[in-house]
């Protein structure tokens, strides 16, 4: 099936586990977000949208937002890239184990757990964002990127989402 709009919240945190169904995605790092986004195009109709919140990881010698302008390349989609935060492993991990805070020993186990595992897979930074494609037709896709300055995503950013594609549709003359 293909639709005009398509968002989507999925189980993004970037944790080895998969204990918690709304949060961990219960694929290898940000697998499930990766196919989220490549496999979007082909549910839109022309000119239809898919909008995502997510995180996803940053290796050494990229920036925040190259894991996914590597996503959406060849997807035949505009994209709009939105950076809330660009956090250090220790950070994240400590930061979605904190409900573990009054359990000191096993709050350490598991941030000590988390970054090993980052470590591991050679993860620099997890960066948290919001993506926005649009299925592109008769005309080459366009990539905006964005760093929100307030770290946080506006509840109101719908309104401006539509300005930034109607801005760059003028003025690249469609």
């Amino acid at each position: 099936e293909t639709f005009d709009l398509v968002v989507s919240n999925p189980p993004f945190v970037v944790s080895p586990e998969s204990r918690f169904q709304y949060r961990d995605g219960g694929r290898p790092l940000v697998d499930f977000c990766r196919s989220l986004v490549q496999e979007c195009p082909r549910h839109l109709n022309p000119g239809g949208l898919g909008e995502f919140l997510m995180h996803w990881v940053v290796r050494p010698g990229e920036t925040w937002s190259d894991p996914v302008r590597k996503w959406v390349a060849g997807s035949g989609c505009d994209a709009l890239m939105i950076g809330f935060s660009l956090e250090s492993p220790i950070a994240y991990a400590a930061n979605w184990n904190r409900m573990l805070l009054p359990r000191p020993e096993l709050y350490a186990e598991r941030v000590d757990r988390w970054t090993q595992h980052f470590q591991q897979a050679g993860i620099e930074r997890i960066a948290s964002g919001g993506v926005v494609i649009r299925r592109a037709e008769g005309r080459s896709p366009w990539t905006v990127v964005f760093e929100s300055p307030g770290g946080e995503p506006s509840p109101r950013a719908g309104d401006h989402i539509v300005r930034i594609i109607e801005a760059r549709d003028w003025k690249d003359g469609a």
